[in-house]
Order: structure tokens, then C-alpha cells, then sequence
């Protein structure tokens, strides 16, 4: 997976801790293993003036927290910090930092977090860019599947797929999930847009299977709105022409693959659209068709294996 300049659309990161050099160092270490969004990066050993940039910017929504945070504990920090981002915009999220190896403090820390605290690294991993960028791209993964989990926790998600099971079947979620996520990571998506892309099937499902508990979802609503269109996308054609949003496309491309009848003669038609000048869509579908052949083959699997349970 590639890193580019919407993966962190709209969040700032923040690098905190109270050894001197250490979080400066960390920022230049990050901006060099993932220079589209060196600009994203800031870093501060004081705490007044990290809380007043917080204040000021509202958008710091990853915070690397050193374990030595100062006087007060990392996770109380941590939870100031945060305090301006998720007055205004939703949860804040961190990584733990340990300089000397992981703790006793660290890992009670990631205890009592309720899941803000999302990974637990070393400072010595993060201050090399080699190693520093493979964590950048698993958190950002980490990252994605924290919101969902605030946004739907685990208790709602089930109900949901008991609810569309009718409709959309688990098997068609498998596949919506993996084609989503290999498709997400080669091309310029946020990291909204990636939840978007993964939850639109599901809610259009819900909307259809039980419109009442539908309405109640304002979030997931709103969420996937940035993978939907008014624009009918019904056709191979149609996909290759669209000018809608690349978020758009993308889910539209899931919803006809899933619905296809011959899902593996709709993905060949695709394949035969890649040409110079074709859109950057159709480009890496192309070059994932091999992948997303298995994918469906695996549908099948999914499909008599919940045949036979059920």
C-alpha cells in the first residue's frame, strides 16, 4: 500500500513528549517516510504550546504520545490534546510511543484508553524512516478501523448483517470488504472515503431491509453520502465515462460486480477499457483483476460453506 496526500484528509498529526529532541526528531522521521503529508506533521515538547495549537488548529486527530509525557501520566495528555478535535469533529486517536521497551504504565495505559489508544511502537522504529513507514500504512488501516468501530460498534454492525442477510449476503460482505480495501489502498482515497466505500452496500441494503432502523443512523448516512451519486452508473460504459467522484466510482464499481450475474465477464469488460487516457480506476482494476478473480472464487467457497451451516 501506497500513502498519498488524502490518506489523511482533514486530520493533523501530532507529536508529543517531554525527552528532549525526540519528538522533533520522530516529525522529520515521518515527513521523510511519507513526504505527501509533510505538511500534516507537527511536533512539540511543550505542553501549553501543544494544547493552544490543538486549541487553534481543532484538527489534531492522531496524536504520537511519548510514554514520557512529563508530570502527568501519557494518557491523561493525551486526553487534553484531544479534547479540542473531539469537541468539534469526532474521536481523536493515539500511538503510544516507548523509548526503552514496552511498560507496565504503556500497557494499562492502552487498558484504560477505550480504544483511543490504537498502537503501542518503539521511538527507536520510528525515527528511522525505513521502518517508520511500513507503521504509517498499518495505522492507517488501525486508524480506519477504529472510527468505524465509534461510528458502529461491533454490537450494531451484527445486527445490521443479521438484518440485510436476505439481501446481502455475507459472502458478498466478504468480497465487498476485500475488493474495497485492495482497491483503497492502490488509489487516492482518504481515509472517509474508505469507510464510505466499504459501508455503502450495507446501507443501501439496511434502507431497503428495515427503513425504520435506517433512519436512525445519521452517521453511517452521512458517511456514505461521499460514495453516492445522483449519477446512474448501471453499466461497464457508464463506469469508464462517469465524471462523479473517484469515491463514487469506486463503490458503484463494487455494487455491479456484486450483482452481476457473471461477475468474472463483467470484471473482463473492465479489463478491456484499460487503455491510454483510460480513467485511474479502470487502470487499477485492471491490474487487480488477478486478485479480484479470487476474490470471487472465494465468494463461492463462503457461499456453500454458509449454505451448509445454515
Amino acid at each position: 500500500m501506497a500513502l498519498h496526500s488524502k490518506s489523511w484528509s482533514g486530520v493533523k498529526i501530532l507529536v508529543f513528549g517531554a525527552t528532549p529532541m525526540i519528538p522533533m526528531r520522530i516529525e522529520q522521521s515521518l515527513a521523510v517516510a511519507d513526504p505527501s503529508n509533510e505538511v500534516n506533521v507537527d511536533s512539540f515538547e511543550d505542553y501549553d504550546q501543544a494544547y493552544d495549537f490543538c486549541k487553534t488548529q481543532q484538527n489534531v486527530g492522531l496524536i504520537f504520545m511519548l510514554e514520557n509525557a512529563g508530570k502527568a501520566p501519557p494518557l491523561g495528555i493525551f486526553r487534553q490534546l484531544a479534547k479540542p478535535y473531539e469537541d468539534s469533529r469526532g474521536p481523536c486517536f493515539s500511538v503510544l510511543v516507548h523509548e526503552n521497551g514496552e511498560t507496565l504504565q504503556g500497557h494499562s495505559s492502552i487498558r484504560f484508553s477505550k480504544g483511543k489508544i490504537i498502537d503501542y511502537v518503539s521511538a527507536t522504529a520510528l525515527l528511522n524512516p525505513v521502518t517508520a513507514y511500513p507503521i504509517l500504512t498499518e495505522l492507517w488501516k488501525k486508524y480506519i478501523d477504529s472510527i468505524q468501530e465509534f461510528i458502529a460498534p461491533e454490537a450494531l454492525t451484527l445486527a445490521i448483517h443479521e438484518i440485510v442477510e436476505p439481501i446481502l449476503s455475507s459472502a458478498d460482505r466478504i468480497l465487498i470488504d476485500r475488493v474495497a480495501n485492495c482497491l483503497s489502498q492502490k488509489l487516492s482515497v482518504s481515509w472517509w472515503e474508505a469507510l464510505a466505500i466499504r459501508w455503502e452496500s450495507t446501507l443501501k441494503a439496511l434502507e431497503q431491509a428495515d427503513p425504520t432502523l435506517w433512519k436512525t443512523l445519521k452517521s453511517l448516512q452521512q458517511l456514505t453520502q461521499r460514495a453516492t451519486s445522483d449519477e446512474a452508473i448501471k453499466t461497464s460504459g457508464d463506469l469508464f465515462q462517469s465524471k462523479a467522484a473517484l469515491a463514487t466510482r469506486v463503490a458503484s464499481f463494487i455494487q455491479l460486480l456484486i450483482k452481476h450475474p457473471k461477475p468474472e465477464h463483467f470484471l473482463n469488460e473492465i479489463t478491456s477499457l484499460s487503455k491510454p487516457g483510460a480513467p485511474g480506476l479502470i487502470k487499477q482494476v485492471t491490474a487487480l483483476a488477478p486478485n479480484i478473480m479470487l476474490f470471487l472464487k472465494d465468494r463461492e467457497k463462503y457461499r456453500d460453506q454458509y449454505e451448509v451451516a445454515a
